[in-house]
Parts: C-alpha cells; sequence; structure tokens
C-alpha cells in the first residue's frame, strides 16, 4: 500500500515538475516558482526539483530565497554542476565573492568544460590575470562569446598585453563591427601599440557609429597631435 503511495506521489511530483519547468520556458518565473515549491513538497528527494526551484528564484532576483534550495539540491546530489554554479551566481549577486568563486570552481571539479561556471569565474575574478585565465576557457569553448571576448581583451590591455589585445579586438570589429565600443577600445590598442594611422582609421569609424561616445573627443585629439608630430 505504502509504496503504491510513493509511486503515485512520485508520479504527480514529477508532473508538477514538467509543468513548473514549461513555465519557465513560458517566462512565467511566479508561477514556475510555485510548481517548483508544490514539486518539492510532493517529493522532497528529488535533487533536480530543489535545483530548479533555486534557480527560478535567482531568475527572479530573490538570490537569498535561492540559497536553501539549492543547498538542498546539493545535500541529495553533490555533483550536480547546475546546483553548484546557480549558488555560485547567487552568492554573487548577494557580495559574497569569496563563497560565489568556492562555487563555481566545485561545479568546474565535475565538469570542467561547463562554460557557464567559467563565464562567472571570469566576471567574479579578483584581477585582470584571473578574468584572463577564466575567459581564455571561455573562447576555447565558445569563440564566438563576444562579450568575454571584450573582457579578455580589456584585461590584456591593462596587463600590457597589447598587441594580443590589439589582435582580440580586431576580431571583434570584424564580428561585431556594429559595436563603436569595440572599434574604439581597437583604436586604443592600435595606438598604444605605435599604430598610429590604422588607430586613426579606427577611431573615425567608433566616431561614424556613435559620435557622442564617452572619452571619443580627447582621444582623437591626442592621436591628431601624435600623428602631426610623427611620433
Amino acid at each position: 500500500m505504502f509504496q503504491r503511495l510513493v509511486t503515485v506521489l512520485a508520479a504527480s511530483s514529477l508532473a508538477t515538475l514538467a509543468q513548473a519547468q514549461a513555465l519557465v520556458r513560458s517566462v512565467n518565473g511566479p508561477a514556475a516558482n510555485a510548481q517548483f515549491t508544490r514539486s518539492a513538497e510532493l517529493d522532497g528527494t528529488r535533487a533536480a526539483t530543489f535545483q530548479c526551484l533555486g534557480i527560478a528564484h535567482c531568475n527572479l532576483g530573490e538570490f537569498e530565497s535561492a540559497l536553501a534550495p539549492l543547498r538542498r539540491a546539493l545535500e541529495l546530489n553533490p555533483l550536480d554542476v547546475l546546483a553548484h554554479n546557480g549558488l555560485g551566481a547567487a552568492y554573487q549577486r548577494m557580495g559574497c565573492e569569496d563563497e560565489a568563486r568556492a562555487a563555481f570552481h566545485a561545479a568546474l571539479s565535475i565538469d570542467p568544460w561547463f562554460i557557464d561556471a567559467w563565464a562567472n569565474l571570469t566576471l567574479a575574478a579578483r584581477n585582470f590575470e584571473e578574468v584572463i585565465a577564466a575567459a581564455e576557457h571561455v573562447l576555447e569553448l565558445d569563440p564566438g562569446q563576444a562579450g568575454h571576448r571584450a573582457m579578455y581583451g580589456s584585461a590584456l590591455f591593462n596587463v600590457g598585453e597589447l598587441r594580443r589585445a590589439r589582435d582580440e579586438f580586431a576580431r571583434l570589429v570584424v564580428s561585431h563591427g556594429e559595436n563603436p565600443m569595440y572599434w574604439f577600445t581597437y583604436a586604443g590598442a592600435l595606438a598604444q601599440s605605435g599604430e598610429l594611422q590604422t588607430a586613426w582609421d579606427a577611431l573615425q569609424h567608433a566616431k561614424g557609429l556613435e559620435p557622442n561616445l564617452p572619452g571619443l573627443g580627447p582621444f582623437e585629439e591626442d592621436l591628431r597631435a601624435a600623428l602631426q608630430s610623427g611620433q
């Protein structure tokens, strides 16, 4: 009798979980949370339910509320990389950077190819060197990640790796030529590398896309003066 009851509850929990996942896909976060909570009440042993509930809280900006279900998910399944990553994301948004990094590293100790954790580590980096290390993994796994390539190029620029930074922004202006900030930063890397005329051309392209780009005027004046002086 009890086994049949367990089977019925498990089936009901799975159905409720499926309904919640459908609500997530339809971008109905509060309703999804209610369904995930109901699923957890029906079956408190299913790690995926608590993982989904925690991540749903994160998606709604309810980061403190996400902690308990994500921890429960990890009690039930310590190898759940999504729960580790979700826990790290919640900690990060709460300003608990050390805890966030530990959670991301825990996810990567299970799955070293989990790009979301590498991407989050890039954002949680304590210095430019850590940005470079994490972003390299992101770009190895998905070279099309433009935002992380921009972070990577900027970090290279800030540690004095000017030619490497230039090359990264050269890739970005080829793939995302409509972005004026990429052209502006590309111009800066070119200028710092001594390629003044090419830097000028890139800067004019940025100006054509966005004439009011912050910092454009002073940079243009300095670059014009450098070109005129033959430096």
